[in-house]
């Protein structure tokens, strides 16, 4: 399936996803294509160095195909940025009943915030079908800062809570967990069985999978980990072929039809 372009070319931009919808926000500017000679070269190197940094969010409303900026117009059909300064590679979270959490990022490390879209349920699949009135509507809330600077992490909502995963350098074992309930960050200091930066995760379920990464200053590894938050008990699980970080890791569900695995 081909989807839509975006209204802004970016990178370094993030996803989530929240009411069944897909968003992206934030990033920087990208070149509009790719050099096919040595002017074009030059000039894709050039645009590519002078990028933008963006503070805007859109949302892909699947049924009509086409993404759509989420915030308040201008009179010239032009939009304000939502986020109050722009910034890329930060981390966003989906939470069901409470909006998009945002942390950290290269322009504003020590940022912690919550995008909220007003009357909506979120427990329904929306498909990014918000009306005009619910998009315009939607408000930066911002959080007391992280006490220490974040950027290139990652953020997992499970339970009411949000796990923080950074990926400083040089390596470390913390994780920060944020009870939405309360407000209140706990830090878990020994949270990996082994120090690491530059690591990728993701979860299903109850269940965070930490891949990849460098366990010691320039030594990558290939090993795959799996935290289980509930019992709080980490599992050794087979490793990618190559060592390897500065990747996305992701983890879905594959339906299977009844009877494939059989009756044994």
């Amino acid at each position: 399936m081909i989807l839509p372009n975006l209204n802004e070319r970016r990178v370094n931009a993030q996803l989530a996803t929240w009411a069944g919808s897909v968003f992206i926000i934030g990033g920087q500017t990208s070149p509009m294509k790719m050099a096919n000679s040595g002017n074009e070269a030059a000039n894709f190197i050039q645009n590519y160095n002078n990028r933008q940094l963006l503070g805007t969010i859109e949302v892909l409303d699947e049924k009509r195909r086409k993404w759509k900026r989420i915030g308040r117009e201008h009179g010239n059909g032009e939009y304000a940025g939502l986020l109050p300064k722009p910034n890329y590679n930060h981390a966003v979270c989906g939470a069901q009943g409470h909006g998009i959490f945002i942390s950290g990022g290269e322009s504003n490390p020590y940022e912690f915030a919550l995008i909220k879209i007003d009357d909506v349920d979120d427990s329904q699949i929306l498909a990014g079908s918000f009306t005009s009135h619910q998009r315009n509507s939607a408000k930066y809330i911002p959080y007391a800062n992280h006490r220490v600077a974040h950027s290139g992490h990652q953020m997992h909502y499970i339970r009411n809570k949000l796990y923080l995963i950074d990926s400083r350098n040089p390596p470390s074992q913390t994780c920060s967990v944020f009870n939405i309930m309360t407000e209140q960050w706990t830090e878990l200091h020994s949270f990996t069985p082994v120090p690491r930066s530059y690591t990728s995760s993701a979860h299903l379920g109850d269940v965070i999978y930490m891949l990849g990464s460098s366990e010691e200053q320039n030594s990558l590894t290939q090993s795959l980990q799996a935290y289980d938050t509930d019992s709080q008990d980490w599992l050794q699980m087979s490793g990618l072929p190559p060592s390897c970080k500065d990747f996305q890791l992701c983890v879905i569900k594959i339906p299977m039809a009844t009877g494939e695995l059989g009756n044994d």
